[in-house]
């Protein structure tokens, strides 16, 4: 098998490893199973045809909303007297 010992597995079996580690929270990973199994799904979805054009809106901002938090949990940081500190300083190796 090609590719890096992270990707070995498959989507399902990483996501459960970083659920295990408390890296991914319940909610996260049950949108984050939902849009796995679905992800075929929406090919078949024709924006010209209302019930399928919501369909997508909502699968988009479902999408939208899932990277944010995911952004904000990993990368997230705040300024207070003009120095950065990282939210989760724990995801960030020092070494």
């Amino acid at each position: 098998m090609c590719g890096w010992p992270t990707q070995i597995g498959g989507f399902e079996k990483n996501l459960k490893a970083l659920h295990q580690k408390k890296l991914v929270r319940d909610d996260w990973k049950a949108t984050l199973d939902q849009m796995w199994a679905e992800r075929h799904s929406f090919h078949f979805l024709c924006p010209a045809v209302e019930s399928d054009k919501q369909r997508l809106e909502a699968l988009a901002a479902q999408a939208l909303k899932l990277a944010n938090d995911l952004h904000r949990e990993f990368f997230g940081l705040s300024v207070r007297d003009g120095s950065v500190f990282l939210d989760h300083p724990e995801y960030w190796p020092t070494k």
